[in-house]
Order: C-alpha cells, then structure tokens, then sequence
C-alpha cells in the first residue's frame, strides 16, 4: 500500500519554517508504492532530489506511452489542487556510463481511488510525458484536465540510468486542500420505506471530494462511493448520514456530514381469498396470470413496501354433462347456457365451453333438438256465380317437417254469419262467400309440444251473383248516406211476394239475413258496426230467384 506523507500544517508554521527545510523532503521513493504524497504544491514548488545509479526499473514500459523504458526511477505523488498544472524539472550535473545522457519525466493517473499499487503496471492516464532526455535545459510538463482532490503521480528517471540532479517549480498556487462545501439538499433518497425494502441514496459530491464514508446511526457502514444501496431489515427510525474526504483531506475535516431521517414500517402481507377456476385456464393477480397451484408472488408498491403473499388457485375438471331433448319451431331460438341455438342444430349435438367460467370448466353439453316446422298454404279458390255454388278449399300446398311427425288440419270461418263449422281434412269446401282459414299443427309424438301456421283465403261471389237483374217497383233506400240504421221499404203497388232478403258487401259476404219477409212492411237494419262501402240488397222469391232491389252506402 503507498506511503502516505501529508504535510498540512498552519500557514503561520509553514512560513516560519519554509527557510530551515531541506529541498528533498519528503524523500522520494524507487517505487510508486512508496512514493510520498505531497497534498500542498508549495512544498513541491522547489523540490529537489537526485538520481542515484541504482537500477530498480521500477516502471511502466514504455514510459511515456510512444517509447523508452524505466532505468532508475523515483517517485512522487502528489495531491492535485487544480485543474491544470504546469511544472518546470530541471536536471543538472548529470553522469552516464555509457548511452543517453538526461532524464525522462511522465505524469501518471491510476484508476479509483487513485492510488498506484504496481510499479509496472501500465497507468489508466498518460496525463504529460517527455521522453527527449535533456542534461542540461528544463523540461517544462503541462498537465491538463485533473481532477481536483485526486492524487496522481510523477516519476523521474535517469536516461539509460543516468545520474543527475533534479528540482522541479510549479507555476500555479492552488492552495492548501479543502473539500467545497455541498450544495443544497445533496443528499437523496426516501425517507420513508418498508421493511425488506432495498433503498438507494446518493450525494451530491462537493468539489475536491474522492471518499464518501456511509453512516447508519453513527456506525461506519459503507465508503469510497458517492450512491450507496442498504436494506432495510427491520422496522424502526434511523439516521443515515455521509461525510467525505480525499487522500489530503481526512473525514474529520469540514464539509460537515450530511444526514437523513428515514423511518422503515413494516406491512404484513396478506394472503388472498382462494380462487377457483376451470383447470385449463388461468387466473390473472396483479398483473400476471397463473395457473392451477399454489404460487408465492411478490407485490411491490410504490413506497417501496413489497410483501410477499401466497396465493391458491383451485382448478376444477372438465364436466360432460348431457342437458336432454328440446323441441323447437323452425323460426323460434333456443337459449342454452346463454348460447343462441336455431334449427341449425337440429339433431344430436355437443357444444363445447372452451375455458368457460367455473363451474362449467370446458363442459362438455351434450343435447338433442327436434326442430319441427310448419307452412300452411291453400290454393287460391274459384269465385262463387254464375253456375258455381260450391267451391273447393284445397290446403295441400302446404308442408311441414319432420314428415314422420303427426299433423292436424283446421278450417275456420272468420265471418260468423258465413262459415261457422270447422273442418279437419286438408281439403274441404263451401257454398257461401267469406274468409277462410286453414291452421296446420305440427307435433311431437306426446303431442305436448307443437308448431303451427295460419293461411288465409277469401271466397267471393261473381259480378253477376251479387248485382242480379234488378226487381221491379219502387223502393226507397234511406238514408244515403247511412251510418248506424238502413232503412228499406216498398213504395209502388208492384210489391213482391213473401220471400228472402240479403245484404251483401263488395265481397260478396252475407252481411244481413232475413229468410221470410212480408212486403210492404218495411226493414230496418243495423249498420253501425259495418264497414264503410257500398252494399247491395237482394230479394229471393219461393221460385229460388235472386233480385236486386237496390244499393246502399255506408258512410263514417
């Protein structure tokens, strides 16, 4: 390890003893390990010293980085106060054996914290150097770009080992060594951490400064870094402080230390609520997804407070499970587990949940559905008139599915004064004009569920059936319009016999129907829930012929 030599001293002392001082003290060394540390250049302005013949080669080759090679060198070091330096060695009453004749000077900087512990090692810095060996003029050596507070090093040597005399002047007046004082609030890091948190703090490193000595409630516990990491291991308040230094500044010197208060809570880690889900899937906590297990997961927080807690996910098998038969009409949509099902399910069929939520975990639902369908349809019929009093109600344009499945037919009559019995044949037919509707069911072979479907026709009566050859006599129609009673009545002396009398709308429908009527005494019909539209009114004698009377309007 080097030698360290610090002459700091008051100024008032050194003025009064600068006169009785000898010019080589301290002595330099042979080796850089040894090489005494000056930290005030006053004392190496008016150094001297002198090569002896004693070839120790104790240096780097080359010397100066482009050539020459160590002989008998000596070594200073010393502590640099400012950023440039300049130095003027001079050598004089050299001797030689035999070669070169002079000396060679280089100025070296090692690797933190600064210090040389190998002769021969080649230096991190080649900061000036001069290798013409000169005997009787000055080398002048201007070091640039140093770091103030580090210690570099100078090494004289006697070209092929010659002997001389050197004193060496520094032009510049740097001052005795200090440390700046820090700057505002250099010191940081949290104040407030948790237990088994690692925190990290830096400083601020005032100018000058090269040691950085790391206290925790006064205990020495880190040094030689500016950013120092610590765990936290227990709760509680503690004092964290640093202080720094250089090779010609101790620690105790000023700057003071800086310090901090940091208090370390603990927080108990909780463990969460178990989580079951289906055992293919997987379960997301704080950002991660896991699988089926028992995991230990590490949470942070942003104060640093992390915890680690134990979670326990429970993974639940794939269940088959057949959910039975379901019967269904061609347009409706089953809904099963929240799937929309239509006939295009018809059929056995599984439905597989891939990673479904639990408990259904991948299920495997198996069903079957029988999708029944229904279309009534009827042929349009012939018109009533003219010859026709029967017409066919054919119903076999309809279908339905499966094929195999019982079927039922029903025919209604919407106008109750037309057709008021119903029919069971897919073909059936009637005499009288009006609407008619065909119902095809459908049903499964319990007959519990089916489907059905309503076509609808309407059966009217030719031109000729409802405006026959006209009767004669003078009627009155009143009044013209109507709208809640129509009023008719025979006015001539050429009143028919007893007979029938009809109302018939556009359609030909019946709307009114007296089947012995004794002329001239008048009708009265209600026609307030009729539609508005004309009507025409028939009379039918016991000789079976049908005649006009006249026409009505129904008006709203």
């Amino acid at each position: 390890m080097k030698h360290l030599i610090v002459l700091l001293s008051m100024l008032t002392w050194l003025s009064q003893s600068s006169f009785s001082q000898p010019c080589n003290e301290p002595p330099a060394a042979e080796d850089c390990m040894s090489a005494p540390l000056i930290c005030d250049l006053n004392i190496l302005d008016g150094y001297c010293t002198s090569l002896n013949t004693n070839l120790t080669y104790n240096g780097p080759t080359p010397i100066c980085g482009n050539g020459g090679v160590p002989n008998n060198p000596l070594w200073l070091s010393f502590y640099a106060g400012c950023e440039t330096l300049h130095f003027t060695i001079t050598p004089s009453n050299c001797t030689y054996s035999q070669g070169s004749i002079g000396i060679q000077v280089g100025i070296y900087g090692y690797g933190f914290p600064g210090d040389c512990s190998d002769s021969f090692a080649t230096p991190d810095e080649y900061i000036a150097c001069s290798g013409l060996c000169p005997n009787e003029y000055p080398i002048d050596l201007i070091a640039n770009g140093l770091s103030i507070g580090k210690v570099y090093y100078m090494i004289i040597d006697g070209c092929a080992g010659s002997s001389c005399d050197i004193s060496i002047s520094v032009q510049e007046n740097c001052g005795l060594p200090v440390i700046d004082e820090w700057t505002l609030d250099p010191l940081t890091g949290p104040d407030s951490v948790c237990t088994g948190s690692i925190s990290t703090y830096e400083i601020a490193s005032p100018l000058g400064a090269t040691f950085y000595h790391w206290y925790l409630d006064s205990i020495l516990v880190g040094e030689e870094w500016d950013r120092f990491d610590i765990e936290w291991a227990a709760a509680g308040t503690y004092q964290l402080c640093v202080d720094v230094s250089n090779a010609c500044v101790p620690v105790s010197a000023d700057p003071a230390p800086r310090c901090i208060t940091v208090t370390v809570t603990d927080l108990p880690a909780v463990d969460p609520d178990t989580v079951h889900i289906c055992e293919n899937d997987t379960y997301t906590y704080a950002g991660k997804k896991y699988p089926p297990g028992i995991h230990e997961v590490h949470l942070p927080s942003v104060s640093d407070c992390d915890s680690i807690v134990h979670l326990v996910i429970k993974g639940y098998p794939v269940v088959d499970t057949f959910v039975g038969n379901f019967t269904m009409c061609r347009e409706d949509t089953l809904f099963l587990e929240n799937m929309a099902l239509t006939c295009n399910y018809s059929g056995p069929n599984q439905v597989v949940y891939s990673q479904a939520d639990f408990p259904f975990c991948d299920s495997v639902v198996a069903f079957d559905i029988l999708c029944l369908y229904a279309k009534a349809g009827i042929q349009k019929p012939a018109s009533l008139g003219n010859g026709l009093d029967t017409v066919v109600l054919d119903g076999t344009p309809s279908v339905y599915d499966p094929l195999i499945q019982p079927i039922m037919y029903s025919w209604y009559a919407v106008d109750s004064t037309a057709w008021t019995w119903w029919s069971d044949s897919v073909i059936t037919s009637t005499t009288i004009p009006g609407t008619y509707c065909l119902v095809l069911t459908v049903f499964t072979g319990d007959s519990l569920t089916y489907c059905t479907d309503t076509a609808c026709v309407v059966v009217d009566t030719l031109t000729s059936a409802i405006h026959p050859t006209a009767l004669s006599g003078q009627w009155e129609i009143t009044p013209v319009p109507a709208s809640q009673t129509l009023r008719i009545q025979c006015t001539g002396s050429h009143c028919p016999q007893d007979g029938m009398l009809d109302c018939w709308d556009a359609l030909g429908r019946r709307m009114d129907h007296r089947p012995n009527h004794h002329w001239p005494d008048p009708v009265q019909l209600n026609v307030s829930t009729w539609p508005p539209g004309p009507y025409w009114i028939t009379w039918t004698g016991p000789d079976g012929q049908r005649m006009l009377i006249g026409q009505a309007m129904v008006q709203r």
